[in-house]
């Protein structure tokens, strides 16, 4: 297995390691056989965050990694259909275990998120009106989004600026919560 370290800035920029030396605030990304492992976030030049792709790893074994940290996310990929990627994200506090869930539907083309939302703890149902949907133009710009009431129908429609939007989905895709792909 090889695994390689990256650096960002704290505005998602690529660095060299050294740069990342000389800053307080950036973040590490570690990754097995170019698969994204962990991204490592530093504030004041301590470990403040991370996010941890899993694949087998308990949660206590990523807390035991991560001993200084009370709290920590989990990335599972939960479905990818060769063009869209869901990943559900977990919130996880040492103390109190599972604290929130949520998901992210991406093009794997783009890598914009095409769909965000949260879901309900006790129920593990998506939660509608904590959902929303994005729309784009043909140059990648956010044209709007799209958030639902708490039966999942679109109730309201926010414009975000950029161009004529690309007609990549049909209006069926935005006016309802689910599916989740379009």
């Amino acid at each position: 297995m090889s695994t390689t370290v990256s650096y960002e800035n704290e505005f998602n920029t690529s660095i060299t390691e050294q740069q990342a030396s000389m800053l307080n605030n950036f973040n590490k990304i570690i990754k097995n056989n170019n698969v994204l492992k962990v991204k490592e976030e530093y504030v004041n030049g301590k470990i403040s965050d991370i996010v941890f792709y899993r694949e087998n790893e308990s949660i206590d074994e990523i807390f035991n990694k991560y001993p200084m940290l009370s709290r920590i996310e989990v990335a599972n990929i939960i479905e990818n259909n060769g063009v869209y990627i869901q990943q559900v994200f977990e919130a996880y506090s040492k103390n109190e275990g599972l604290k929130l869930r949520t998901f992210n539907v991406e093009s794997i083309s783009t890598g914009k998120s095409i769909c965000h939302g949260y879901y309900n703890l006790q129920t593990g149902e998506i939660i509608p009106e904590k959902t929303e949907k994005y729309m784009y133009d043909v140059y990648g710009d956010l044209v709007c989004r799209f958030i639902y009431n708490n039966i999942g129908k679109v109730e309201k429609i926010r414009e975000e600026g950029g161009g004529i939007f690309s007609n990549e989905f049909s209006m069926d895709y935005y006016n309802n919560v689910l599916p989740l792909f379009p």
